[in-house]
């Protein structure tokens, strides 16, 4: 609670990756997917010809089987919300292919999230700071205005590690 309340996100993937670290790898995966599906919606509104995303989710080990950890290239012109979900699954992957190093599974579970809750709070800070944006492409960080010090992003980034919370509290 005190790293949610702080805005301490670090801290908040510590606690997940400590909660997750030795029970089973696909209670593990669930959560991962979980969070990454809470994305899922934006980015086909975004890129509808993009599917591998989906087919990876509803058949992870056929992926797997046909594909390895291998995923497309990410499209020409994505926005940093898109490109923080579509690192998930590298992460996610990664976690499949050693999900019985317990390090490397929870490890890359964990970034998964992580990436899936930027993924959301990246999305609000594009809508709510489109100068910024443009001012992140041309000179990367952009002091006082990053994803990270956005209000809305950091509110969205809030509500989605209690998301996480409460799936662990739940499971």
């Amino acid at each position: 609670e005190r790293s949610l309340t702080d805005h301490a996100w670090e801290g908040c993937a510590e606690i997940c990756f400590s909660l997750l670290y030795g029970i089973p790898s696909d209670t593990q995966v669930r959560l991962a997917c979980t969070m990454i599906r809470r994305y899922l919606p934006i980015f086909k509104a975004r890129w509808p010809a993009i599917t591998w995303p989906e087919h990876i989710l509803n058949g992870m080990e056929q992926w797997i089987e046909q594909f390895g950890r291998e995923v497309p290239e990410e499209p020409d012109a994505v926005n940093p919300a898109d490109s923080a979900f579509l690192f998930c699954f590298d992460a996610l992957l990664l976690a499949l292919v050693y999900r019985t190093n317990h390090a490397i599974l929870t490890s890359s579970c964990v970034a998964a999230i992580n990436s899936a809750i930027t993924a959301r709070a990246a999305n609000v800070w594009v809508a709510d700071d489109p100068e910024a944006v443009k001012m992140w492409e041309a000179h990367g960080y952009c002091p006082g205005r990053s994803v990270v010090e956005n209000t809305a992003a950091a509110a969205v980034t809030e509500r989605e590690w209690r998301v996480v919370a409460k799936w662990l509290s739940d499971e």
